[in-house]
């Protein structure tokens, strides 16, 4: 599971991710990069599935994330000849 921390780097505020405890390569960003983030989840999310789409071996967490998308009825397409921008 991964871990989110709250810190702060020259007076300024920054969120660290983390895949686990000892992730040797941590993701760290402030406010504005966080607020492009925000702005732009939805083609992030299309990128994150579209990587999967590329690694076959990975199937299974491909179809896990097909199922949360119907749960959650978004409007992704996450094949790329359904939908053409990815």
């Amino acid at each position: 599971m991964s871990i989110v921390e709250f810190g702060e780097f020259k007076g300024n505020k920054m969120i660290t991710m983390k895949r686990d405890e000892n992730d040797k390569y941590p993701f760290s960003f402030g406010k504005a990069k966080a607020k492009l983030i925000v702005e732009n989840f939805e083609e992030i999310k299309k990128f994150a599935y579209f990587i999967h789409l590329k690694h076959p071996n990975k199937k299974a967490k491909l179809d896990r994330l097909n199922s949360i998308k119907k749960n959650i009825h978004t409007n992704i397409d996450l094949l790329p000849e359904t939908n053409p921008q990815i």
